[in-house]
C-alpha cells in the first residue's frame, strides 16, 4: 500500500495578533494558540472567561467563585501555576492592558490570540511572564446598516439535592450514639427524643423537621441573555455599537444579579494617511447585597448558613413574622445558624451598584508606505456604591406560650420571656 499525506496549509496561513500588529502563523516562532470566535458565540454564558474554557491548548480556566451572579472569580492559568504569587497572564484589549476579561460582553469579541512563552516579555516586559491574552473587540465595516441580535434564555435548577437528616428525632438518636461510641455522655435525653417523635407533625413550628434546601433555593432560575449589534459605515467612517443585557437571578433566593454593558468602536479616515477612532466601553452592575454578603463567605451555605445549623430549627414562622432558632434548650452549645435569615440580612430596595467606564482614543498616521505611527490616550473610571440596611435579625424559639426571644452569644443561647405587641 502506498499512504500519500496532503499538506494542509490552511492553519500555517492563520493570522493572529501578536502586540502591536499581526502575523501570519507559519512567521511565529513562539508559541501562540488563537480562538476562534464562533466558539464562544456558541456558547450560552454571560462572561467571557468562562467562554474559554477548553478552548486553546495550554489554557486552563477555573471557576473559584462559588457560582454567585455577578462574583465569578475565574482563575486562569497559561502552561500550569508559574510562580507562587500572582501567576495571572496579562490581558490586553483593544491596545489597553490590565482589563478583565470578565468585563467584556462574549458577543463583542473579534479575535483572541494567547502568547505563551517568555517570547512575549520582549513586548510587554516582565508582566507578561505568565502569558499574555490579546483581545480585539469587533470594528465597523463599510456598508449598509447591518442590525444583529442574539440572545439566550436559559433554567438553572439544583440537579441533586444533599441526603440529609432531616428527621430531629434521628439526627438526636444519632448524636448520642456518637457520643457513646467516644467515650462521652448523650447530649440528648430519651423524653426529649420521644417529645419530637410524637409531637412533630401536629406541631411542625415547635417540633420542626427542617429541611433547608426546601427553603432558600429558587428552582428553576430563569437566566437572560441579550445583545444587539449595528455595524456598518462608509468609506471615511466605520462604526460598531452594541448593547447587552444581562439578568441571573440566582438559584439561591436574593442573590440576583443584573448587567447592563455598552459598546461603542468608530474609525474615521480625516485624510488617506491619517485615522482617528475611539473605544468606548462601559457597563452597571447591579447586585443584591446579600450576593456581596455570600461573596465575602458568609453566604447562606457555608459559613453562618445551613452547614452550621440542625433540623430542630423553624426557620420562619409566617404567623409571627420571626425567624427561628433551635427549639431544643439541651442543644445550647451547639451552631444557631439560621440560613433563611442570611437570605433576608438586608433589604433588597438598595441594591450594590458598579459603575465602569473604559475609553480609548487614538490617532494613525501613515507619512510613507510601511511606516505607522500610533499614539492613544485611555481613560478608564470605575465606582461602586455599597448601601446596607440590615433587617431584623433576633432569633426566636417558638413555644406554646408564644416566642421565646434567643440571645446568641458565641455560640450559646440565653432565653427570655417577651412581651410581643399586639
Amino acid at each position: 500500500m502506498t499512504i500519500v499525506l496532503n499538506e494542509d496549509n490552511e492553519l500555517l496561513d492563520e493570522v493572529v495578533v501578536v502586540g502591536y500588529g499581526t502575523q501570519k502563523k507559519v512567521n511565529m516562532t513562539g508559541a501562540v494558540s488563537s480562538v476562534k470566535v464562533g466558539a464562544l458565540e456558541d456558547r450560552p454564558v454571560t462572561n467571557a472567561t468562562n467562554a474559554l474554557a477548553g478552548l486553546a491548548a495550554g489554557l486552563s480556566v477555573t471557576n473559584t467563585g462559588g457560582g454567585t451572579p455577578g462574583f465569578e472569580s475565574p482563575t486562569i492559568r497559561i502552561r500550569g501555576q508559574g510562580t507562587l504569587n500572582n501567576s495571572d497572564p496579562l490581558v490586553v484589549i483593544d491596545g489597553m492592558a490590565g482589563a478583565s476579561i470578565s468585563d467584556i460582553n462574549p458577543q463583542d469579541i473579534e479575535t483572541i490570540s494567547i502568547l505563551k512563552d517568555a517570547a512575549s516579555s520582549a513586548i510587554y516586559g516582565s508582566r507578561a511572564a505568565n502569558g499574555v491574552i490579546l483581545i480585539t473587540t469587533k470594528k465597523g465595516s463599510e456598508g449598509s446598516a447591518r442590525i444583529t441580535y442574539s440572545g439566550n434564555v436559559s433554567f438553572e435548577k439544583v440537579t441533586k439535592r444533599l441526603n440529609l437528616v432531616t428527621d430531629y428525632a434521628d439526627f438526636m438518636e444519632i448524636q448520642n450514639a456518637g457520643l457513646l461510641a467516644n467515650g462521652q455522655a448523650p447530649r440528648f435525653s430519651q423524653g426529649k427524643n420521644d417529645e419530637w417523635r410524637n409531637d412533630a407533625g401536629r406541631n411542625p413550628t415547635i417540633y420542626p423537621n427542617t429541611d433547608w434546601q426546601d427553603h432558600i433555593y429558587r428552582s428553576p432560575s430563569v437566566v437572560q441573555n441579550h445583545n444587539i449589534t449595528a455595524n456598518g459605515g462608509t468609506k471615511t467612517v466605520r462604526y460598531n455599537l452594541s448593547f447587552g443585557y444581562v439578568d441571573n437571578p440566582g438559584m439561591i433566593y436574593h442573590s440576583n444579579y443584573k448587567r447592563y454593558q455598552m459598546r461603542a468602536n468608530v474609525d474615521v479616515d480625516i485624510k488617506p494617511w491619517l485615522t482617528v477612532g475611539a473605544n468606548v466601553y462601559g457597563y452597571v452592575d447591579y447586585n443584591n447585597p446579600s450576593a456581596d454578603t455570600a461573596a465575602d463567605g458568609g453566604d447562606v451555605i457555608w459559613g453562618y448558613g445551613a452547614f452550621n445549623t440542625v433540623p430542630g430549627m423553624t426557620l420562619y414562622d409566617p404567623k409571627t413574622g420571626l425567624y427561628g432558632g433551635i427549639q431544643n434548650p439541651e442543644e445550647e452549645n451547639v451552631s444557631n445558624a439560621n440560613p433563611y435569615r442570611r437570605m433576608w440580612f438586608y433589604k433588597d430596595d438598595f441594591p450594590t451598584i458598579s459603575r465602569r467606564t473604559v475609553a480609548k482614543m487614538y490617532g494613525r498616521i501613515t507619512p510613507i508606505k510601511g511606516l505607522t505611527i500610533d499614539a492613544s490616550y485611555t481613560y478608564n473610571a470605575w465606582d461602586r456604591r455599597i448601601e446596607h440596611h440590615l433587617t431584623d435579625r433576633d432569633l426566636f424559639r417558638f413555644t406554646e406560650d408564644g416566642p421565646v426571644f434567643a440571645a446568641c452569644r458565641y455560640g450559646s443561647y440565653l432565653y427570655q420571656k417577651i412581651q410581643l405587641p399586639q
